[in-house]
């Protein structure tokens, strides 16, 4: 019988231009977590969102990561979305969610990645995503946390306790991590380390004279 070659192949297979999923996939899936249906797309199509709410990454726990991914490959596929084409013609997915894993591959030398292609176009939709798939994370410093909640609420006309909602927070947690972007020398504080933030969020409640005092004891220390 034939073989039929209008279908795209999957993980571990080599392929070219735009990958599809085929019926096939979950059966050849290698890891035990979030590869079923997963495509194995060539690093080199797949390229970082600019507009990406995460934007520091501890280096330590990114070469961690690689170093796992050489020793046991990757275990959890990438989200990303069609992107166009690149000048050579070859298909482009712009990454939705996993870019600190993309970093890793990258650095331990891999050449495929697993990927679930997302059908999403609309840059609003995205920016959704990225943002809610950001605050699910355990890794985020409060200030990332603050901005990826301010930009939800803003993205989509939001209240605090609807955002919350979206990612198993209460409203107070939320509002808690938005009084972190009252004052940009209260933020500076946090993310210099010589304010936590819990004492950040309660630094707002103050008194306007007292609160701006606190504030610019904070901000002298780093001078």
């Amino acid at each position: 019988m034939p073989k039929n070659r209008g279908a795209a192949p999957v993980l571990g297979r080599a392929q070219e231009g735009r990958p599809r999923a085929t019926p096939d996939a979950p059966k050849l899936a290698e890891g035990p977590r979030a590869l079923q249906g997963a495509l194995s797309l060539p690093l080199r199509q797949i390229v970082p969102d600019p507009d990406q709410p995460r934007r520091t990454v501890d280096p330590e726990a990114l070469a961690e990561l690689a170093e796992s991914m050489r020793q046991r490959g990757v275990l959890q596929a990438i989200l990303v979305r069609e992107g166009g084409f690149a000048d050579d013609g070859a298909a482009r997915y712009v990454i939705v969610d996993g870019e600190r894993r993309w970093r890793a591959a990258r650095d331990a030398g891999l050449d495929r990645l697993p990927a679930l292609v997302q059908g999403v176009s609309d840059a609003r939709d995205v920016r959704i995503l990225q943002l809610i798939a950001n605050l699910q994370r355990q890794d985020l410093d409060p200030l990332e946390e603050a901005v990826a909640f301010r930009d939800l609420i803003r993205v989509r006309a939001l209240s605090t306790r609807d955002a919350g909602a979206l990612v198993g927070r209460s409203h107070m947690y939320v509002q808690r991590r938005l009084d972190l972007l009252f004052d940009e020398r209260l933020a500076d504080a946090v993310r210099a380390g010589r304010l936590n933030a819990t004492t950040a969020s309660e630094i707002k409640s103050l008194p306007a004279p007292t609160r701006e005092e606190v504030i610019r004891i904070y901000s002298r220390e780093g001078q």
